[in-house]
């Protein structure tokens, strides 16, 4: 920057560097952020990223009846009413929910996969820590947990083979490649609804972005839809 301020944060303090090498400290709040100051206030100097985010979820839905449902931490609450464990939740802990073509609700639990339907509870086991789902249009339910990527199939939750657990973040549509699991080194699609197959080895992150024409942008780069990768020109 040939003008203003450059203030770097870290875990313990503000270092905010002017120009002609004065340094203030004061305090901060996350590691590794390069700030820019204009006068007024802070901000990031990496530009907004043109397309639509990857991932998009805020864990609330409006129902086909017209009713709104909301995973929470104390269970799954349905209009004014709170849904717990005394009711045959798996658990309080209720990180997603999502309506399928029936009108049943999914739920990804601290506990698994729980489904409500006509006023009852089904659980399915491993009992794995559920953060979030996402549904494909054939009626397949995927639910993302920490030990890895699983799938719903005729009673029974199943772990998806191709995605090593510790790769795996979150699914999404994607224009060219169809389903595509975003992972931390490197973009898996889907083969089958048990099968994904690695595309690229370039890192992609949950805040990545998407073209309609498959171009996958992060703030260091873009992978296209052939799975190559180009870097950004440094800021």
């Amino acid at each position: 920057w040939l003008e203003g301020e450059i203030a770097h944060e870290h875990s313990s303090a503000w270092d905010t560097v002017h120009l002609d090498g004065r340094v203030d400290k004061g305090q901060g709040r996350s590691p590794g952020m390069a700030l820019k100051y204009d006068g007024a206030e802070y901000h990031s100097p990496v530009p907004e990223l043109p397309g639509e985010p990857v991932i998009s979820r805020e864990g609330i839905i409006t129902l086909s009846n017209g009713q709104v449902a909301e995973a929470t931490g104390h269970g799954l609450k349905i209009g004014d009413t709170l849904l717990t464990e005394e009711a045959g939740l798996a658990s309080n802990s209720v990180r997603d929910v999502l309506e399928d073509d029936v009108g049943a609700l999914w739920l990804a639990t601290g506990a698994g996969l729980s489904r409500f339907f006509n006023g009852r509870f089904t659980n399915f086991g491993p009992r794995v820590d559920g953060q979030s789902l996402w549904r494909h249009g054939d009626g397949t339910v995927y639910m993302r947990a920490h030990t890895g990527l699983f799938y719903y199939d005729d009673g029974k939750v199943r772990l998806v083979k191709g995605i090593p657990a510790s790769q795996y973040n979150d699914l999404f549509e994607h224009p060219v490649l169809g389903v595509a699991a975003v992972g931390e080194k490197g973009l898996y699609y889907r083969i089958s609804p048990h099968r994904f197959v690695r595309h690229t080895r370039e890192h992609v992150s949950t805040n990545s972005r998407i073209l309609p024409d498959g171009r996958l942008l992060n703030t260091h780069g873009v992978i296209y839809a052939d799975g190559t990768f180009e870097s950004f020109e440094p800021y």
